[in-house]
Parts: C-alpha cells; structure tokens; sequence
C-alpha cells in the first residue's frame, strides 16, 4: 500500500514538473514577436511560468535611456486577461504602466528617456465565476502558461 502511494505521488510531480518544462521559453515561442530586424533585441527581463488564476510573476530589468522597448503577454489559456504592472524598482511605490487602465492590452510600447530599474509583476485575476462542485469533487483551476516578452531597439532620430 506505501508504494502505491509512493508511485501515484510520483506519477503526479512527474506530470506536473513535465507541464512546467514546456513553459521556460514559452515567450519566444508564442508571443508575437516584431518582424525580424537585426536591431531588435530580447534582453534579459524575459521569461515564461507556468501559472494558475489568482497567481503572479515578476521580472526586473533595467531600461536605457534613448532605447524604444515593447512587452508583449502571451498566453493560450489567459488570452487577453494577463495584467501587467510596472513599478520602479528603487521606489517601489511608483506606479508606472497599469494595463488594466488600458483595456488589459496585451502588447505596449514605449520610450525611454531616463535609464532607470523596474519590476513587472505579470499576474492572473481570479476568475469571477464559481467551481463547479458535486458533492467530494471540486473542478480543478486550469494552469497556464504566461510569457512576458521584453524586445527593444535603439531609437531612431
């Protein structure tokens, strides 16, 4: 009885570790991308994690001055409902980017005139509808996977 309770724990983490594996470089291969230009870079900032509602991530970079840059949020479970959050890093109570004033826009672009450090939190809202429930089951909450794409270029003058 202990093995079987052993290898169906397993058989589980296996399941769930296997899931998570398909997420690490989910945003460069699912977020639209520009159209391929040898000046457009991903620098470091970019990631992808396997999420569920009501969970978050968070990314921070540096942004540099006289660079145009452009996040793009991807996801085939939580299209168009990923909210993106952009603080400055050395003061954390700045607000600087909320897409949720934006209509949940998946995709933003922006200049740079100060080269600054800033935190993105990428998060799921909770759904507003209930689980179903009967009786002992109670449906599962979907995982997903979440890309945050972070692409840029030198601006042109």
């Amino acid at each position: 009885m202990r093995f079987r309770l052993i290898f169906v724990f397993v058989f589980l983490l296996f399941g769930l570790l296997s899931k998570s594996q398909d997420c690490i470089n989910y945003h460069l291969k699912s977020c639209p991308r520009l159209s391929p230009n040898p000046y457009i870079d991903v620098p470091e900032g970019s990631k992808s994690a396997l999420l569920l509602r009501g969970e978050f991530m968070e990314s921070v970079f540096t942004i540099f001055q006289c660079k145009d840059y452009r996040i793009t949020l991807c996801s085939e479970l939580f299209s168009n409902e990923i909210n993106l959050k952009v603080y400055d890093a050395d003061d954390g109570s700045i607000l600087l980017y909320d897409n949720t004033q934006n209509e949940t826009a998946q995709v933003f672009e922006f200049q740079v005139f100060n080269t600054r450090r800033v935190r993105c939190i990428i998060s799921v809202p909770l759904s507003n509808q209930p689980k179903k429930n009967t009786g002992l089951l109670v449906e599962k909450t979907p995982r997903g996977c979440v890309g945050f794409l972070l692409e840029s270029m030198v601006t042109r003058k």
